[in-house]
Formats: C-alpha cells, sequence, structure tokens
C-alpha cells in the first residue's frame, strides 16, 4: 500500500505540518495541500492505493479519525463470461458509524463480453454509485460474495468489495443494441450486416 506519506500516518502524529516527499521523489506536499486539492478539510486522511488493497481503518473505527478517502485502481477478475480490461477507478469515503463502516463514492469501470444475440465483442462503460455500511467480520463463511470478506477486524479489503459491487451491477446479458437481430440458426450469418436468404430459420437469441 502506498500513501502520500511514507509509512502509516496514523504512526505520524499530528498531522498538520507534517511534510514529506511523494513515493515517487516528486514535489513535496504536505497533508493540507492534498486536501485542499481535493476540497477536503484539514484532518482528513487521504490514501493512494499501490501494490495492496488493504486499509487499515483501526483508528477510525476508533475515532482517532473523521474518515478516509481512499483512491485506488482494483484489477478484476472476469465473472460470468465478462472481462475488465483496465483496472476499475475507484474513489471512495469511508467514515466511522458506530462499530461499522459507512463507505460511498463511485467506480468506474468497463465491462468486456460478447453479445448476447450476434455474439460481436461489446464494451460496456459502468459508472457505480457506492453507498455500503459494512460490520467487522469475526468469521469467514467461504462465500466469495460475503461481507465478512470486506472488513475483517480493522483490515478493509477495497479489492473485494470493488469485486463485489461490480459483479453484483453487471448485466447478465450484453447486446450490442436493443436493435440487435442476431444470428441466422441454420448458416450463422450476423443478420446485423449481411441478408443470407435462408429460410425457416431462427435468429440466435431470439424467437
Amino acid at each position: 500500500m502506498r500513501s502520500h506519506h511514507a509509512g502509516n500516518p496514523f504512526d505520524k502524529g499530528v498531522w498538520p505540518g507534517y511534510d514529506e516527499r511523494c513515493g515517487d521523489g516528486s514535489a513535496t506536499k504536505t497533508p493540507s495541500e492534498i486536501n485542499a486539492e481535493r476540497g477536503l478539510p484539514r484532518g482528513a486522511s487521504v490514501y493512494v492505493m499501490g501494490s495492496s488493497s488493504i486499509v487499515e481503518v483501526a483508528g477510525l473505527l476508533a475515532g482517532g479519525r473523521q474518515y478516509l478517502v481512499v483512491e485506488e485502481r482494483v484489477a478484476l477478475a472476469p465473472f460470468e463470461g465478462k472481462t475488465f480490461v483496465s483496472p476499475a477507478r475507484v474513489e471512495l469515503r469511508v467514515q466511522r458509524a458506530g462499530g461499522a463502516l459507512q463507505i460511498t463514492g463511485s467506480i468506474h469501470v468497463e465491462a468486456r463480453g460478447e453479445c448476447d444475440r450476434c455474439l460481436v465483442d461489446v464494451s460496456l462503460p459502468m459508472e457505480l454509485e457506492v453507498e455500503e455500511r459494512v460490520e467487522p467480520a469475526t468469521a469467514h463463511t467461504g462465500d466469495p460474495f460475503d461481507e465478512s470478506n470486506v472488513l475483517a477486524g480493522d483490515r478493509l479489503d477495497v479489492a473485494d468489495l470493488t469485486q463485489q459491487l461490480v459483479c453484483s451491477a453487471v448485466p447478465f446479458r450484453l447486446l450490442c443494441s436493443q436493435e440487435c437481430k442476431g444470428l441466422c440458426s441454420v448458416c450463422g450469418a450476423n443478420l446485423n450486416s449481411e441478408w443470407c436468404g435462408c429460410t425457416g430459420g431462427m435468429t440466435h437469441g431470439q424467437s
């Protein structure tokens, strides 16, 4: 995990005035400057995720922080014949809600698959609004879509949350258009682009 500040920000003590060069050695920015760029108040913790998708939220659950702003690129696994050619862009605000976490924000991703009727490749840009409340889990159930995978103790798995939300939102059937004519069931011609002349056939995916 990489943040705008090396190491764990909860170990730095007082945020105001703390100044450290970014992880890539580029221009130095203070937390206040970073927050100002995003329209955030002083004291907000901003994470930009790197190799790990796990966010430590012990300080947040204990009431030590108001909220976290998480920005991450999440690579998603294929799901039900759909692939995601580039990592999802995830922007989340995480705050304490009693003993749980309230997570809001957005996920931007592009799903790809075959048209259910004519089998041509289809791209579907998706923009998901996130509004989730998750409770810390005490045990895993083995269900890949269980909430216990997202928040285990004081560790928030942003990648697992993203995978669950995107997979639950992606359409079961992709269409190149609502007017897609499908394939001829006799010769297999794509009826959107050619006329085959077959008789008595039915298009693929339509009655």
